[in-house]
């Protein structure tokens, strides 16, 4: 699925920039969700915080009234989403030597002078974002990325474990594998998503069904092919046996 974004702090052009995207997803019936529309940067900077994991397109206005200018925001986002489609939507063509200068990679500057143009090169953006998306889901993933601040984990799904819930502090989790533990920030109902391989046994935990060593009923527990034990509930037993199978 392809995450839409926009940040745009005149009411009028964030309206008419929501509803090419709307249009576009409906006309189009593609796999695309314009996540949030907002003329505060930092709604959009906590959503990516939040969901490192997670990429998409932004369309951004440079002039904010806010302290953080667009270009500010676009470096931000991409310092944590690396893979993310940048487009400037601005009245000030000549501030697009800016972007080059602060090297951000930019899939598009429209002028928002001309309302038809703005349409067509906006559902543009829309068509070339999901073509690589698609392109992307396409391709077997065969590894989970973790990224923070500082570092980056590509993390293969054989050596995946299980997925646990941090107990004191929310949207954290906590990832075990055959050889470590890592913590970042997401949530498990996203998790949960990652893979067919991934099934959720509990409120707290997923587990990689691939790595399971034995599940047992009477416990209500599954281990692991390191011997590690996971708690089961046992109305998701049953889930689990045909999702295996």
């Amino acid at each position: 699925m392809l995450n839409v974004f926009i940040c745009e702090d005149n009411s009028h052009h964030r309206a008419h920039i929501e509803s090419v995207v709307k249009n576009y997803i409906e006309n189009e019936a593609c796999d695309i969700e314009l996540v949030l529309s907002t003329a505060n940067p930092d709604d959009i900077i906590n959503y990516v915080e939040k969901k490192p994991e997670e990429t998409g397109l932004y369309f951004c206005d440079i002039h904010l009234q806010h302290e953080m200018t667009g270009i500010d925001l676009a470096a931000k986002i991409v310092s944590i989403d690396n893979n993310a489609k940048i487009v400037f939507i601005t009245t000030h063509s000549e501030l697009a030597y800016l972007t080059f200068r602060l090297k951000i990679e930019t899939m598009d500057y429209i002028v928002k002078d001309d309302p038809e143009d703005v349409e067509k090169r906006v559902s543009e953006c829309l068509a070339e974002s999901y073509k690589l998306c698609m392109s992307s889901e396409s391709q077997v993933d065969e590894y989970y990325i973790i990224k923070t601040n500082k570092e980056v984990w590509n993390i293969p799904f054989d050596d995946i474990l299980f997925f646990e819930t941090h107990q004191t502090i929310r949207h954290k989790m906590i990832i075990h594998t055959k050889n470590s533990q890592i913590e970042f920030r997401a949530m498990i109902s996203d998790v949960a998503k990652i893979s067919p391989l991934f099934f959720r046994c509990n409120k707290s935990f997923v587990v990689n069904t691939k790595n399971i060593k034995y599940v047992d009923k009477s416990n209500c527990k599954l281990e692991m092919v390191n011997g590690q034990y996971v708690p089961m509930t046992v109305r998701r037993i049953k889930d689990l046996l045909k999702h295996m199978t």
